[in-house]
């Protein structure tokens, strides 16, 4: 039956109202269909998604101090902002994290036992996280006891990545391997929200790679891996959005801003959450068919943008915002979390110091090691840092100590100033935040020995010519002064070099004179291999040290570790400061000018 009623007879047909009426019968018929379909799309829901975000957080599950703005940040206050967001969008909603979410606090010296960040980010729901190249460098047995401790629970995010690469010969990698199957960790994670099939993967960027901290670890390349995950997705995954958990980062240089590289070569991608270069985008960067966004580090800002899919296809942005995460309410499950780790660290690291307890005070404010970037400037950290790297020698030895010439500390090793003010225990330890000694325990530890004069000048190279490309590589210095000349051809700049005598004066440097100088372990280690040929630590007889190990500053106590040895320098200034306390000479406010640029 037609739908237009009985089929009328041929007599009919000729007759004018009948063919008036008809007529009226089909536009009223064509009206109907049209008004319920005009229905159907006004009254169809919009898809859209929340994607909250965070990355580089470093293990700030507590609140830090920011010059000016008073304490940022924490686990605590992060928590009841994700909980309003979830309210405001039930059911809508994704949080994920593009890695480097440890190694950064006192936090990280429980990291095997306790496993503080992940077991944090599962208290705050994090749907999906990656791995950022701090998040190994404690080692790969470190890793896989820190995942390994959340097995089992019911509550833990999905961990992605797509071009992680182990090779199983190397020392706790077998059982990281094991660790990771178990979990799983996979390539990618699939959640739905609200009609959305959301894909999410994650992938290590080329400059986030180079830095190989742990034995057995390593990445293959994540353009190449970026598009075979993509191409998985939007073929028989069959998602409706992907999502890329992204540790490149992003540069106001283009050739170097790894994320952008990433979507203009990579199509497919709806969102990249760029983690690694700690950048603030206040806007996010369109780069293709992808929204790039990154929310700075540490926690200071929850990331959040709103995606509305598109009628031809793709998703268009419907709001963006960095929420600060400054001294509102806090989650009162997630503080009495964050205490209980404190004290943790307190029982079986700081052996009896308190993890805020107040060590130095400050009148003075110290840049951050970021101002000073690919400048010539000094930096009043370094200062101080060179100087308690000495001074660390001389107490360790005591009377009769050996005179220690010169103190090298490479930007790239100081990840954080100390703030102004009343500075806490927890807030040296941030200074240098990185990796665990031979010892197995967090902190880089210091090494003295000597060098030859020529070799002390190649070093200074590093400031002079591969800092010129790689800002990680500038040195700060104590008891040294030298200039150099940007004219010349790279490693033949270093010019005049002056160093500190036994006797308190500089003195020209001598091409073959035996030099005892201090620095960290891994300092040294990049030293030695980032010249051809090789620069290598002697012993007081001028003959080749082998294994830095041996030249470790140690004490009763075990290993002399960079932030220990800060602390003590600061313990020993007078206690002119507020509470009674021992404060910074104001002569640090003023940074060294240790190195002239010839013109």
């Amino acid at each position: 039956m037609s739908i237009y009623g009985k089929r009328p007879g041929p007599q009919a047909c000729k007759d004018p109202m009948y063919i008036k009426k008809r007529a009226l019968k089909i536009l009223l018929a064509y009206a109907g269909v049209a008004f319920s379909c005009v229905t159907c799309a006004i009254s169809a829901p919009e898809r859209e998604l929340v994607v909250l975000f965070t990355h580089d957080m470093h293990g700030h599950l507590d609140s830090f101090s920011v010059p000016g703005s008073g304490e940022r940040g924490g686990f605590p206050r992060v928590a009841r902002i994700v909980s309003s967001e979830r309210e405001a969008a039930p059911g809508g909603t994704l949080l994920l994290d593009a890695g480097d979410f440890s190694m950064g606090t006192l936090f990280d010296t429980i990291l095997a036992e306790e496993s503080p960040e992940l077991t944090g980010m599962s208290l705050l729901g994090y749907d999906a996280i990656t791995f950022g190249n701090h998040d190994f460098e404690a080692g790969a047995g470190v890793t896989a006891a820190e995942l390994g401790n959340l097995i089992g629970r019911p509550r833990r995010p999905e961990i992605v990545t797509t071009n992680l690469l182990l090779d199983e010969s190397a020392p706790g990698v077998p059982e990281l391997r094991h660790v990771l199957d178990t979990w799983p960790v996979r390539k990618y994670a699939v959640f739905e929200r609200r009609g959305l099939k959301v894909c999410v993967f994650g992938v290590m960027g080329r400059q986030a790679a180079e830095y190989k901290y742990a034995p057995g670890i390593s990445y293959s390349d994540g353009v190449s891996a970026a598009s075979d995950t993509v191409r998985e997705l939007r073929g028989e995954a069959g998602c409706d959005m992907v999502i890329a958990l992204s540790h490149s980062g992003t540069s106001s240089r283009s050739e170097v801003s790894e994320d952008q590289l990433l979507a203009a070569a990579v199509p497919g991608i709806d969102l990249i959450v760029s983690g690694h270069s700690h950048t603030v985008l206040e806007k996010p960067i369109r780069e293709g068919g992808a929204l790039i966004v990154s929310a700075g580090s540490w926690g200071r800002w929850l990331g959040k943008i709103r995606l509305r899919e598109r009628p031809g296809g793709g998703f268009s942005e419907a709001g963006y915002q960095l929420i600060e995460v400054g001294q509102g309410p806090e989650d009162m499950g997630v503080r009495v979390f964050v205490n209980r780790m404190k004290e943790r660290v307190e029982e079986s690291y700081l052996y009896g110091f308190g993890f805020d307890e107040g060590i130095a005070f400050s009148s003075v404010s110290f840049p951050s090691p970021v101002s000073v970037g690919y400048s010539t400037a000094p930096l009043a950290m370094g200062d101080l840092a060179a100087d308690a790297f000495r001074a660390a020698v001389r107490a360790a030895e005591g009377p009769g100590s050996l005179h220690v010439s010169a103190a090298f500390v490479p930007l790239g090793t100081i990840k954080t100033s100390i703030p102004s003010g009343r500075i806490r225990v927890s807030d040296v330890f941030s200074v240098f935040a990185a990796n665990n000694g031979p010892d197995g325990r967090a902190g880089m530890p210091l090494a003295t020995f000597f060098l030859r004069g020529k070799d002390i000048r190649r070093y200074l190279e590093s400031e002079a010519t591969i800092a010129r490309a790689n800002p990680a590589a500038r040195l700060m210095v104590s008891g040294i002064r030298f200039s150099w000349d940007p004219s010349t051809p790279p490693f033949s700049r270093v010019r005049a070099v002056h160093i500190e005598s036994p006797e308190g004066g500089y003195v020209p440097l001598k091409k073959d004179g035996l030099y005892r100088v201090v620095m960290s372990v891994l300092s040294a280690s990049y030293m030695k291999k980032s010249f051809n040929p090789e620069i290598l630590p002697l012993d007081c007889d001028g003959l080749p040290l082998g294994e830095i190990s041996r030249a470790i500053v140690r004490t009763s106590d075990g290993e002399v570790k960079e932030w220990a040895a800060l602390a003590d320098f600061l313990r020993g200034f007078p206690r002119t400061g507020a509470e009674n306390i021992p404060e910074i000479p104001e002569r640090y406010g003023t940074p060294r000018d240790f190195e002239q640029v010839l013109p």
